[in-house]
């Protein structure tokens, strides 16, 4: 959580933050996490840009955001 957090914060995270991630989880891991929170932001801006509407059977979970 925390560099995932971090990394969105920041746009980056330390050395220490990044040598305690690959110690948990190895490099590969590391990679796989970066990619997929940058790939998930990449679909919420694409999303939010063009203001892609919720599918018709879907209700707003956050209706005043």
């Amino acid at each position: 959580h925390r560099y995932t957090a971090t990394l969105l914060a920041d746009h980056r995270v330390s050395s220490e933050l990044h040598d305690e991630m690959v110690g948990s989880f190895s490099n590969s891991g590391a990679v796989e996490l970066v990619t997929t929170v940058g790939y998930y932001c990449l679909i919420c801006l694409t999303l939010n840009a063009f203001e892609v509407p919720l599918p018709k059977e879907m209700s707003d979970p956050w209706p005043d955001g």
